[in-house]
């Protein structure tokens, strides 16, 4: 009897950023004062989450927050058409934001937050807030209303605007981290893996096979394969297609060739093939990639991420 393995497919990128960005809420949660979540791209509806006690009063409406949810979808869908975060104040007097998770072509999701006041709210606020959730059929009493807002955290303008900056860098630093598709090699690499990688390397466009690479690391294909996953971290075939998407990335960003010149100068047997692997490994096509990549593109410098 024959047994079968599965190999367990590859994440993709959006998986591996979306990790990667709930990781670092968990430490972000430790340290600021303002609630903050991570929407991947796929779940681009869901609804505004309240964090806070007055966000889930409102929501026991038997109309829920309805403009709250409406103004947040838009807020996400200005988020990814301008690919730059955004902020907005919801019908509550809270504050919300958006702070996109993107590699050079692609938004996966984004950061989202706030459901805090920037000042101390007044009376008036409060009875315009009491109107409001009239108007949405909150059966909340007036004491617990109350109570609720004025326990609802005020966070200053400084200090916000300190937490979107933080998560735009973390967000750039995320994509940064995720698109280097291939590992660095580390200190205490096995000779034989170092010459592996300078051996693939220097083949790069030519047929390669974990038979023929192990033959030039001098060991057994077997004992190869499990000591290089296990010093690079990768299975051998999903090195070899990082390593060749990382010399695409650089011919698309360095010279005007074709891209089905690229494609077959780094080492893939077809343009269609190509073309999967780079998506996989960078979220967006070669040519998107290349557009995004010209030394002429920079970002705006100023805050022009407000409604």
């Amino acid at each position: 009897m024959i047994a079968t393995v599965t190999e367990t497919p590859e994440p993709t990128q959006g998986q591996l950023l979306s990790r990667a960005a709930e990781r670092w809420i968990r430490s972000l949660q430790k340290l600021a004062r303002v609630s903050v979540y991570f929407v991947s791209e796929s779940s681009n509806n869901a609804p505004l989450r309240g964090d806070t006690k007055l966000c889930r009063l409102i929501n026991t409406g038997t109309e829920g927050c309805a403009p709250c949810q409406m103004a947040h979808r838009e807020l996400r869908r200005h988020t990814v058409a301008t690919r730059a975060y955004r902020r907005m104040v919801c019908p509550n007097g809270l504050a919300l934001f958006s702070v996109p998770v993107m590699n050079a072509s692609t938004v996966f999701g984004s950061f989202e937050g706030g459901c805090v006041f920037t000042s101390r709210p007044d009376d008036a606020a409060f009875k315009k807030l009491c109107r409001h959730a009239r108007v949405l059929g909150c059966p909340v009493e007036f004491a617990a209303l109350h109570s609720a807002f004025r326990r609802t955290p005020v966070v200053h303008e400084e200090e916000l605007h300190a937490t979107i900056d933080l998560l735009q860098t973390v967000s750039e630093s995320i994509a940064k981290a995720i698109t280097l598709s291939v590992p660095e090699a580390p200190e205490d690499a096995p000779p034989q893996i170092i010459h592996a990688r300078k051996h693939i390397e220097a083949h790069l466009s030519e047929r390669l096979s974990l038979t023929s690479v192990a033959r030039a690391a001098s060991l057994s294909e077997d004992y190869f394969s499990k000591l290089f996953k296990r010093s690079t971290g990768l299975a051998f075939t999903d090195y070899l297609a990082r390593a060749r998407v990382e010399r695409a990335k650089r011919l698309l960003r360095e010279t005007r060739k074709r891209v089905s010149e690229i494609a077959y100068e780094s080492g893939f047997e077809s343009v269609p093939n190509f073309n999967r692997h780079f998506k996989r490994l960078t979220g967006g096509a070669p040519n998107m990639y290349r557009i995004t990549q010209r030394p002429a593109r920079s970002a705006p410098s100023d805050r022009s991420g407000y409604f």
